[in-house]
């Protein structure tokens, strides 16, 4: 799942009341009926998942219980009652998600694939000879405008989506939740005791 996330909420339609009052836009949707959260989660049937299951959510802080709704949380997390382990338990599927906030901004490319890119555009233009097997290259030739403005690539991202910076304490990187098991942290994490 790939959306806007708050701790133990996958917020398909974040900000969505604000810019509908902003646009003068009539409509009674809601933002909050538009999200996967520790109220309605119970409503998916576990019977649609097929055994050995994995679910990817890249939302902010779905694995950080809603308690933990801070730029701090050193010690303790809560993940035993995030969105992720009731997901897990409920649906006996595999989770992956993010306890801190997720970050997109290298996803169709970073800063370093994008000076490497022009580096190599100069020197071919002074009879540089570079490798014309540039991944990033061919990866940008096949973006598209939408509305001759808005960059789009339909070959999906180019980078994964990583953790960001806060809150500080969680670990930096996508977290294991299965049924009935501790968290599995896949990376290293800061020295502070996990509460």
């Amino acid at each position: 799942m790939y959306s806007h996330g708050m701790p133990s909420r996958i917020t398909f339609m974040l900000d969505w009341d604000q810019y509908k009052t902003i646009n003068k836009i009539n409509s009674k949707e809601t933002a909050e009926a538009n999200e996967l959260n520790l109220n309605n989660y119970s409503r998916l049937d576990p019977n649609s998942f097929t055994q050995n299951s994995e679910i990817w959510s890249y939302a902010c802080r779905t694995g950080l219980s809603i308690d933990n709704d801070t730029d701090v949380e050193k010690f303790t997390w809560g993940e035993d009652r995030s969105l992720a382990q009731k997901l897990a338990d409920r649906l006996e599927s595999k989770v992956h998600a993010f306890l801190k906030r997720s970050n997109y901004s290298a996803t169709w490319g970073n800063k370093s694939d994008r000076i490497d890119l022009k580096v190599a555009d100069k020197l071919e233009k002074v009879n540089i000879h570079v490798k014309n097997d540039d991944n990033f290259r061919y990866y940008k030739k096949s973006e598209k405008k939408i509305d001759s403005l808005y960059p789009w690539q339909p070959q999906g991202a180019y980078r994964d989506v990583i953790a960001g910076s806060s809150p500080y304490g969680p670990p930096n990187c996508m977290c294991i939740f299965q049924k009935d098991k501790s968290m599995i942290i896949p990376c290293d994490t800061m020295s502070f005791p996990k509460g």
